[in-house]
């Protein structure tokens, strides 16, 4: 049987806002497809009812927005991530056009959402246990949570791959240790993610497999879903068709992509990526690796490193507070820099200094610059890289990634610049002049705290500089090909990340006013009466 998710695992992209004839037409293909169970959406008491969104506070609602539908021959199942919907809002199954009720839970709310299942069945409902992260479990775990639900007798229990973590040879495990134990009048369910490209040959393997039980396969339109997406409906029911004597209509599924599927596509699109598929190959929860990604201070290799530090039993549980601190302590390489401090102070705090940021606009500006610096005379300093139109005095380098793209523009300058660096950086091929504490310029609880640019302010702060001169701090872009002068500068970096790190380095800017005073040569957001890009 396949089971499509694509109006519920789907919502994730885009706030489950299909719109109210999409959910309708979606719902009506998928039967005229042939599919035998379609999921239409959430049960949780949080969101008012919206006819245009498939996330709904009760059953009366779904009953709303699919009120008359001809439904042929499909089981219409909504799902309820335990604990976010209370029994009162699950009408009697006789009261409701749904057929049946998923429930996801996490391992330490077992009993409790069994019990919660068992009121659903008590209701006339056809009910899934769906323990999400069956990975994080023991085989000895698995076995004592099937004696629970061989008690329950579900309608069918769901093997649920919520990261994307196995690989064949896991889902044989799996499958046969469930397969052996699961009363034989419970339905076996997957559902897979597709952060390492595993979904599509997951599924054709329990296909392929003699199983005891009947097989439900989990699977969304074109792959719709959280982050890397899911097992696509089209490919596993042309499989089934060609392999196991299947007669889904897959023109049906093709139409409901291209008239519903495609225009969210093209807006916010989904499937396998780097931070995916490095999450799945670490055992950690996507957001762990999507935070160290978008720091851009990182190699890969230092990623795994931070990761590895991750006690297991915090892997697939998040904490934004847990990742900053391991970051910070991994970054962290203090030294005494009292000795630098003295030397550059002999050198900078007399003289005017120009930051030169890697903006676009010191492109477009590239004749104010040169003639501020041919009128004043500045040291010059350049942030995180190496202009090859400006003669520059030092580079101010805080991050890893940016230090080791140094080395082909260094050696292009007859005289290279002198290169100032933060103790996270390890020297290598391009040499470092003064290195500073780290830790002793960061700004605690601030998601942009080891932002170079604020690195090298806070150094100037401490290093008693009251007057700064700017150029190309322009600040970040949706656009990339807007936001830096060098190409393949561009970062790896989330839209709303982007504002984010603006709203915050907004915030710094204007914080630093009371403490010295900047003056800007280019366009920038940063400065009083900046205009958002």
């Amino acid at each position: 049987m396949l089971l499509d998710c694509t109006l519920r695992d789907g919502g994730f992209v885009n706030d489950w806002e299909f719109g109210y004839s999409s959910i309708r037409s979606i719902v009506s293909r998928l039967d005229s497809a042939g599919v035998e169970i379609i999921e239409v959406g959430f049960i949780d008491v949080k969101r008012m009812y919206d006819k245009n969104h498939s996330i709904f506070p009760d059953t009366q609602s779904i009953d709303k927005t699919l009120s008359g539908i001809c439904i042929n021959q499909a089981k219409i199942f909504a799902m309820i991530d335990f604990g976010t919907c209370p029994e009162k809002n699950i009408a009697l199954r006789n009261q409701s056009i749904i057929d049946g009720i998923r429930i996801i839970f996490k391992k330490c709310d077992i009993d409790p959402a069994i019990d919660f299942c068992s009121k659903l069945k008590d209701k006339g409902y056809k009910v899934s246990a769906n323990p999400v992260s069956l990975t994080s479990y023991s085989d000895k775990e698995i076995l004592c949570l099937l004696d629970k639900i061989n008690d329950l007798m579900p309608f069918a229990l769901s093997i649920v791959d919520t990261y994307g973590l196995m690989l064949n040879e896991d889902i044989l495990h799996f499958i046969d240790l469930v397969d052996r134990n699961l009363d034989s009048g419970i339905l076996l369910g997957y559902h897979s993610h597709n952060n390492q490209q595993m979904a599509y040959a997951n599924c054709c393997t329990i296909l392929d497999r003699r199983n005891r039980h009947k097989i439900i396969v989990d699977a969304s339109l074109f792959g719709m879903g959280k982050g890397a997406g899911n097992a696509n409906i089209e490919l596993i029911a042309s499989y089934a068709n060609k392999v196991h004597g299947g007669e889904y209509k897959i023109e049906q599924l093709l139409d409901c992509i291209y008239t519903d599927i495609m225009r969210i596509h093209m807006k916010n699109p989904w499937g396998y990526n780097l931070q995916n598929y490095m999450s799945a190959i670490n055992d950690v929860h996507p957001n762990y690796i999507k935070f160290l990604l978008e720091k851009n201070t990182l190699s890969i290799q230092g990623i795994d490193h931070i990761v590895e530090r991750i006690p297991q039993e915090r892997k697939l549980v998040f904490s934004q507070e847990f990742i900053e601190n391991l970051y910070t302590e991994y970054q962290a390489n203090s030294i005494n820099d009292i000795s630098v401090y003295t030397e550059l102070k002999t050198i900078l705090l007399d003289s005017n200094i120009l930051l030169i940021f890697p903006g676009s606009s010191i492109k477009s500006h590239e004749a104010d610059i040169k003639e501020y610096i041919r009128k004043n005379n500045p040291k010059i300093i350049a942030i995180n890289f190496i202009p090859l139109d400006i003669a520059t005095d030092f580079v101010f380098v805080g991050n890893k990634r940016r230090y080791d793209r140094l080395l082909d523009s260094y050696h292009l300058k007859e005289v290279p610049p002198r290169i100032i660096a933060t103790s996270n950086i390890l020297e290598s091929q391009v040499p470092i002049t003064f290195k500073l504490n780290y830790e002793s310029l960061l700004i605690q609880k601030q998601r942009t705290q080891d932002s170079s640019s604020i690195l090298c302010i806070n150094f100037l702060k401490k290093l008693g500089v009251k007057k700064i001169v700017i150029a190309g701090m322009d600040g970040f872009s949706h656009n990339d090909e807007d936001s830096f002068a060098e190409p393949f500068m561009d970062m790896y970096i989330s839209s709303d990340t982007i504002d984010h790190n603006n709203a915050e380095m907004m915030k710094y800017m204007i914080s630093m006013r009371e403490h010295m005073l900047f003056n800007f040569i280019t366009p920038s957001i940063f400065e009083e009466g900046g205009c958002q890009r």
